[in-house]
């Protein structure tokens, strides 16, 4: 399935996927649908030189997931770390992906953070309905299972509000909001790598 992906050149990375698939290969769908708005922006605006290395650490993060065949076999772990962290980059660097931040010569991805969370936030809430493996850490730290849904159904919440905040903005920004927005892309950039249901 890996290959017959890869063989196909959508304009969308993961577009080719069908909806059950999104569900069920999330991290993979996520990372390709960033991965390709992140690069387009990164072409088209003028992004402040000491930014630029936090947008190619967020390009690279996604790349490697988008690319990445042996996850689990996957036990270098300075890469997982390094991919971890550029997860985060994109995390900080996703609300100000649109022309109100920077110039951006391209009216299409003008607004680059709203495209990606209006691509991400269908397939984000269908997993959050369906998802059926807490991360690790979920099951490290609560030994009972219902804990550890709890918990992980608590994460996923606050990922679908950040990603609802970017799709649909509201005209006022409470302080509040922000905060809970910028906590629920991090939910989101530290647990993206075990978003599968496999």
């Amino acid at each position: 399935m890996k290959n017959e992906r890869q063989k196909q050149s959508a304009a969308f990375p993961g577009e080719e996927l069908d909806e059950r698939e999104r569900v069920w290969h999330f991290g993979d769908y996520a990372a390709g649908a960033c991965l390709s708005l992140l690069e387009t922006f990164m072409q088209h605006a003028q992004i402040p030189q000491k930014l630029k290395p936090d947008y190619e650490k967020a390009a690279s993060a996604l790349r490697q997931m988008a690319q990445d065949d042996e996850r689990e076999k996957q036990t270098d772990l300075e890469t997982c770390v390094q991919m971890l962290i550029g997860l985060h980059h994109f995390a900080d660097c996703l609300p100000f992906m649109n022309k109100d931040y920077v110039e951006v010569d391209d009216e299409a991805c003008a607004q680059a953070n709203c495209l990606i969370a209006q691509r991400i936030l269908p397939a984000l809430k269908d997993f959050a309905c369906r998802t059926q493996f807490p991360p690790d850490y979920f099951c490290r730290i609560y030994t009972d299972i219902e804990d550890q849904c709890k918990h992980w159904d608590t994460a996923l919440q606050e990922m679908i509000f950040a990603f609802e905040y970017l799709a649909n903005p509201p005209k006022v920004h409470k302080k509040n909001d922000i905060k809970r927005m910028q906590t629920g892309l991090h939910l989101f950039a530290e647990y993206l790598p075990e978003m599968y249901n496999l």
